[in-house]
């Protein structure tokens, strides 16, 4: 019945975010003070065939649903001399990284996105690929680093309380931020959201959840 739904919420206009119902408790690399103990985040590496058209072959989560890199089918071209493309996602405690805008803090964990050749060369990305990132806090903004040492705040495309989706720009950092008197008063980010998929795999669930955004997108 949950399940159900969640599916008439999305299709009858709801916003592709609030197709996330999957995290329970943030995971944090580094969690703040206050916060409690959780399992670790997880990232993904996945090899992506260089001819792909199909959804499963463009789209990236990591294991526990707090990224997903959302690209569009023609982000790797065929190519005769380039079999396959390498998609990364690897979660950073963002204090490892440079200093965030004035009054602007962490509302979760950084992300390294990389997307390459099996030769490790950046491979370009067509727009308007997507990057969905979880968050410990509401009303968070997306900040990019190509670098990891200064930021620039990215186009948000939807956002609710714990889950903001943004344009991806390219490979780099990526980092849900908040106001720090907004973080103050929410306190450690822990709540989460409810989880209403039960008996799905993480693959079914990612499958929903970025069916969903293609939805909405349209």
């Amino acid at each position: 019945m949950a399940l159900a739904a969640l599916l008439v919420g999305v299709v009858a206009g709801g916003s592709v975010a609030s197709a996330h119902p999957f995290l329970t408790t943030y995971r944090w690399v580094t969690p703040p003070a206050g916060a409690p103990a959780t399992e670790a985040p997880v990232g993904r590496t996945v090899e992506i065939p260089a001819s792909a058209t199909e959804v499963l072959a463009t789209e990236v989560w990591t294991g526990d649903l707090q990224a997903v890199l959302d690209l569009v089918d023609t982000t790797v071209p065929a190519d005769a001399g380039r079999a396959v493309a390498v998609a990364e996602l690897e979660p950073l405690d963002p204090a490892g990284l440079g200093p965030l805008p004035r009054s602007l803090v962490p509302a979760g964990n950084a992300y390294a996105v990389r997307v390459s050749d099996t030769g490790g060369a950046a491979l370009p990305i067509a727009a308007p690929s997507r990057i969905l990132l979880a968050t410990a806090h509401p009303g968070a903004r997306v900040l990019f680093s190509a670098d990891g040492a200064s930021w620039s705040e990215v186009a948000v495309d939807d956002a609710v309380p714990t889950q903001v989706t943004a344009a991806f720009v390219g490979a780099g950092y990526y980092l849900p931020a908040v106001a720090h008197d907004a973080a103050a008063t929410a306190g450690p980010g822990q709540e989460g959201v409810p989880t209403v998929v039960v008996g799905l795999g993480m693959g079914g669930a990612a499958l929903l959840w970025l069916g969903a955004a293609r939805l909405g997108r349209r």
